[in-house]
């Protein structure tokens, strides 16, 4: 799968989920884990796995796509900029001075 900076922010929302679980995956190989986020205004769960989403693929995208993203950061090649998508992220961004 090609990356561009654009489709990896239209397909995965958040990052820190998948990486949780990656790392608790690798703490506890064994055992059958999933992860889930719940959601305080309809009180529900929202799991990272279910039927229709495969637990290897899904973090072979992430992990793919958080590979990508690292290296376009640290490539001296290129300049860091802003994500014009969204200026509201930007307000509380703590490394918004890296691409002003």
């Amino acid at each position: 799968m090609k990356f561009k900076r654009e489709s990896i922010r239209d397909q995965i929302r958040s990052f820190q989920l998948p990486l949780y679980y990656y790392f608790e995956k690798k703490k506890y190989e064994e055992e059958t884990l999933n992860a889930a986020l719940y959601n305080l205004r309809s009180l529900k769960l929202s799991y990272l796995y279910n039927k229709k989403r495969n637990e290897e693929k899904l973090m072979q995208i992430c992990l793919n796509a958080l590979d990508f993203i690292l290296h376009e950061i640290l490539d001296p090649g290129k300049t860091f900029m802003a994500d014009p998508a969204n200026e509201r992220n930007c307000k509380y961004c703590p490394f918004s001075y890296l691409c002003r």
